[in-house]
Parts: C-alpha cells; sequence; structure tokens
C-alpha cells in the first residue's frame, strides 16, 4: 500500500513539473536563460542598405556592435567586417559594395 502511494505522489509531482515548465516555455519571455542577443542578421541588414543608399560613412566608417553568440561582442565597420581575414572564418556573410570605395574615403 505505501508504495503505491509513493508512486502516485511521484507520478502527481512529475505531472505538475511538466506543467510548470510547460507554461514558462509557452508564456515566459521565450528563453529560461537569458544569453546573449545575437545581433549578427541587423548588422549585415544594416549593411545592405548603407551600400544600396550609397553611404560612404555608414559603411566605411560607421562602428556597429557585434554580437555573434561565439565571440565577446566587439565593434566593426561593414567594410572590415568584408574585407579583415580575421572574420573570414566567422563568416558573417556581408555582402560586398561595388558602389562604395572605402580606399578613397
Amino acid at each position: 500500500m505505501k508504495r503505491k502511494m509513493h508512486l502516485v505522489l511521484i507520478t502527481i509531482a512529475l505531472v505538475f513539473l511538466l506543467v510548470i515548465l510547460l507554461f514558462i516555455f509557452l508564456y515566459g519571455k521565450g528563453k529560461v536563460y537569458p544569453g546573449p542577443s545575437i545581433n549578427i542578421d541587423s548588422v549585415k541588414s544594416s549593411c545592405n542598405i548603407a551600400c544600396s543608399d550609397k553611404n560612404i560613412y555608414d559603411y566605411c566608417v560607421q562602428k556597429r556592435e557585434i554580437n555573434d553568440g561565439r565571440n565577446e561582442k566587439f565593434e566593426e565597420t561593414c567594410y572590415n567586417l568584408l574585407t579583415n581575414e580575421s572574420y573570414f572564418n566567422r563568416n558573417y556573410r556581408i555582402n560586398s559594395c561595388s558602389e562604395i570605395d572605402c580606399e578613397k574615403k
């Protein structure tokens, strides 16, 4: 009899725990662990806009804060993200901009 009671209590506790976890994931802030906010897609988009607008300052000079979730946060220009060899293996996929020549700035 005691063994059955323990099994029932354990089952109820597990169901209760599952309901709480489900509630947290569905109605919480979306993350249990508030990890770093990865922003490389928005940086890539900003770089594309700067290129299409032919905005030399925004593409060549303006530093953007980069948080890729793998490396420490840093600031860099679109041009340097594209041309600096230290970023090649990070695969940020910043598009080249033939409309802007940063070397002439």
